[in-house]
């Protein structure tokens, strides 16, 4: 994507996994202020190309536009969180933290810092009571501000998991987020250490595949 006076080109494309092969693409050209529109738009082609209809939204959700800023932001932390890397955790929260400082109504942008707290207890970059106190607080500020998003629903499950030991707590949030968004990396990958957590180790193999399947 590029932006430029006021506005937002997006180039996209569909590509097979297996082959390379390239199954579709698009120019999409909107405000900058609206990336719902583009988000619609993107998601509306590739739905027709594969012949489906647009899932309606969960019942009580209410889709805010953000500044295109903070969605930058959140890719961003979420990138740092994704690489695994005990010495991007520090970049990662402080991407959240500005994304949350730029956009306070972000569910998404609370959710990756309580993501990024999680994190930072876990490579014990700082003491961890305190990190996951952070982090419980950030989820539930995340839920407080939408319920029905799936980034909320895993930070709550990561809380919950590594913090709490809520077993089943923390599976029913992973098992709603990925309701909500079947395709959610990080839902997968939470899963699947759960599983294995519990001593179901082929489940949570499975479930750390369908990660990888969805983010190589």
């Amino acid at each position: 994507f590029v932006r430029m006076d006021g506005r937002v080109q997006v180039s996209a494309s569909l590509i097979r996994s297996r082959d390379g092969a390239s199954l579709w693409s698009g120019e999409f050209d909107e405000r900058s202020t609206d990336i719902l529109a583009i988000a619609d738009a993107v998601a509306g082609s590739v739905a027709a190309y594969l012949g489906f209809s647009p899932a309606p939204a969960p019942r009580g959700a209410t889709r805010q536009s953000q500044p295109p800023e903070a969605y930058e932001l959140f890719g961003r932390g979420r990138a740092h969180l994704l690489s695994a890397s005990m010495f991007q955790v520090p970049q990662a929260v402080e991407a959240f933290r500005e994304a949350t400082m730029l956009a306070p109504a972000y569910a998404g942008a609370h959710a990756g810092l309580a993501l990024a707290y999680c994190a930072q207890a876990e490579y014990r970059l700082r003491p961890p009571g305190e990190a996951f106190n952070d982090a419980r607080a950030a989820a539930l500020r995340a839920l407080a501000m939408d319920d029905a998003c799936a980034d909320a629903q895993v930070a709550l499950g990561a809380v919950l998991f590594l913090s709490d030991w809520n077993w089943i707590g923390a599976e029913r949030s992973l098992q709603r987020a990925l309701t909500i968004h079947p395709n959610h990396t990080e839902a997968y990958l939470l899963y699947g250490r759960l599983l294995e957590a519990l001593g179901k180790l082929d489940e949570g193999l499975d479930m750390k595949m369908r990660a990888l399947e969805r983010d190589p």
